[in-house]
């Protein structure tokens, strides 16, 4: 049951990090928020199945878009969040088909990014 729940958390987590990183205005409650969510979701990816369930849901894109495309400087606190969460999963989070997703679409979605 509390692996379900942590699968949730962690799709609705990095969705609601992507579109933050979308959104302008007050800065000081975006990064409140950022930093609420980001501590989050990294404690969250710490384990397998939530990385599981980004890559799953094609949310893991989602945290790659937001790292390798560009962003207005005022949404930098997400970018680094999203990078946060990358690095926890790289660290705890890798199985095979986390593996098999970043091979695939994240990589396709970096090459498409870094081109511009």
């Amino acid at each position: 049951m509390l692996c379900v729940l942590y699968r949730f958390l962690s799709v609705a987590l990095s969705e609601t990090l992507f579109v933050m990183l979308r959104c302008t205005g007050r800065h000081v409650i975006i990064k409140m928020t950022t930093i609420v969510v980001s501590q989050t979701l990294v404690r969250l990816c710490g384990y397998i199945s939530p990385a599981e369930e980004l890559s799953h849901k094609d949310d893991l894109a989602l945290l790659f878009s937001a790292v390798t495309s560009w962003c207005a400087p005022h949404n930098t606190y997400w970018r680094s969040a999203a990078s946060e969460v990358l690095i926890t999963i790289s660290r705890h989070g890798l199985s095979h088909n986390v593996v098999q997703h970043i091979r695939g679409t994240c990589f396709e979605l970096y090459e498409h990014n870094a081109s511009f």
